[in-house]
C-alpha cells in the first residue's frame, strides 16, 4: 500500500509491504478494489490512514 499517490515533490510515494496476505474478493474494474486478509495486524500508525479506504 502507499499513503499518497504522489509526494510533495511530484514523485510517487514508495509502496509499503504489509506482509503475507490471502486473496478474499474483488469488485469493479478500472479501478478494481481487492480485499485481502492479512496474516499480521497493521501497525497503529498505518491503520489510522488506511482505515479511510476500508469499507
Amino acid at each position: 500500500m502507499r499513503r499518497y499517490k504522489n509526494t510533495d515533490i511530484g514523485k510517487p510515494q514508495p509502496w509499503m509491504l504489509l506482509g503475507p496476505a490471502a486473496y478474499e474478493s474483488h469488485t469493479g474494474s478500472k479501478p478494481m478494489a481487492i480485499t485481502w486478509r492479512l496474516e499480521h495486524d497493521l501497525p497503529a500508525d498505518v491503520w489510522t490512514y488506511s482505515a479511510v479506504a476500508a469499507g
